[in-house]
């Protein structure tokens, strides 16, 4: 079994000192198993952004053994029910953003031991350096980073799609639904009567264009979401993340940010990434005045073409069983989530594992779980 060597490191500035974006970015490019999650700027502009706005705590652990290193940067979110805070460590992005919540590894993929220790060490050292935690929650992991499956919930699927012998758009169709099938098609036929379709891709060198183009995002994507309340997008600091993550990752070539035209006007808006033949549906946006011709529905399609012409082998549309979704793909891989109490909260553990789901259940009239 590997020996773990742990150590922490609180707030931006001390993490940016000590790791520099260079070294980071080292690691991540070395790692077989990162996703774009891993990448420092996404990491990074986070803190500086969703992190600030929220008031989370940012920490970074680095773990060490046998010339493998860990990244693992996690914050703390305050939550709080009927008077009551919980303090709770997570990966960053929480409940509900980064779609990947594993860690950093070096090198090539781990084995099973090494995952058991790294775990058990790790547990071991939050609990002696991180002492104000109450909960840890790990909310999305990989099958790869989850030793015991029966321990260890499936939280949410990610669908994809897996493009291997297709040439183009119709083999794509060929698995998806008549009706869906026959919508993509349509809407592309009456977009088209409007005007010619094009997709407008922003290459590495094109950045000032590229945001002006996202101020059109932000837009399009606030008057999207006004109707079901505000949003975070709508504030300068959570803008400030996407901002940050287009001027620091365009250059690289990894960002993927597109505008859909019909004609000369631009309809709708995606900004996600592309890594080691893998293709990220993160972000879009859509003029509501369009609504009626589905545009987002035949971005995805211009999309799934780029993706044919440029040997690109996943589509992968990210956590979450939304149904859009699944017109496309009945593929889909587990992520897991992963929790313990961080030291004896008799009190708080009662409230968190029976009282509040309980309170839950009997306020939406569901049968309690006994």
């Amino acid at each position: 079994m590997p020996a773990w060597q742990f150590a922490i490191y609180q707030g931006l500035e001390d993490i940016e000192q000590a790791f520099p974006r260079e070294k980071w970015e080292s690691i991540f490019w070395g790692a077989e198993s990162a996703t774009m999650s891993h990448h420092p700027d996404m990491v990074l502009n986070w803190y500086r952004s969703f992190g600030k706005l929220w008031q989370r705590d940012p920490l970074l652990i680095v773990a060490n053994s046998n010339n493998r290193q860990v990244f693992y940067p996690f914050e703390i979110v305050r939550e709080k029910w009927k008077g009551l805070t919980t303090r709770i460590l997570t990966p960053i992005g929480g409940a509900f953003h980064f779609d990947f919540q594993d860690p950093l590894v070096s090198g090539v993929s781990w084995d099973k031991d090494e995952v058991e220790s790294f775990w058990r060490g790790l547990s071991a050292y939050i609990r002696q350096a991180v002492r104000d935690c109450d909960r840890v929650v790990l909310y999305r992991l990989r099958s790869e980073f989850v030793t015991d499956m029966a321990q260890n919930m499936e939280s949410t699927v990610c669908p994809y799609i897996d493009l291997a012998g297709k040439k183009t758009l119709d083999d794509v169709l060929a698995n998806c639904h008549g009706s869906h099938r026959g919508d993509v098609k349509r809407q592309m036929r009456k977009l088209a009567v409007r005007g010619d379709l094009s997709l407008r891709r922003f290459d590495p060198g094109e950045l000032p264009v590229a945001e002006d183009a996202l101020r059109c995002f932000f837009l399009a994507y606030d008057e999207q979401w006004a109707p079901k309340g505000p949003h975070a997008y709508e504030t300068p600091v959570g803008r400030s993340f996407l901002e940050g993550v287009l001027r620091d990752l365009l250059p690289t070539g990894l960002l993927h940010f597109s505008v859909l035209y019909c004609g000369d006007t631009p309809i709708h808006w995606h900004l996600g990434f592309v890594f080691r033949g893998r293709f990220y549906f993160y972000k879009l946006a859509g003029d509501r005045q369009w609504s009626n011709f589905s545009p987002g529905k035949v971005h995805t399609a211009l999309l799934i073409e780029y993706c044919l012409h440029n040997d690109i082998r996943y589509f992968d549309f990210l956590y979450g069983d939304e149904s859009y979704k699944f017109t496309w793909t009945s593929q889909t891989y587990p992520l897991y989530r992963q929790q313990w109490w961080n030291g004896l909260h008799p009190v708080k553990r009662t409230i968190e594992d029976f009282i509040r789901p309980g309170y839950r259940a009997l306020k939406n009239g569901l049968p309690c779980k006994k």
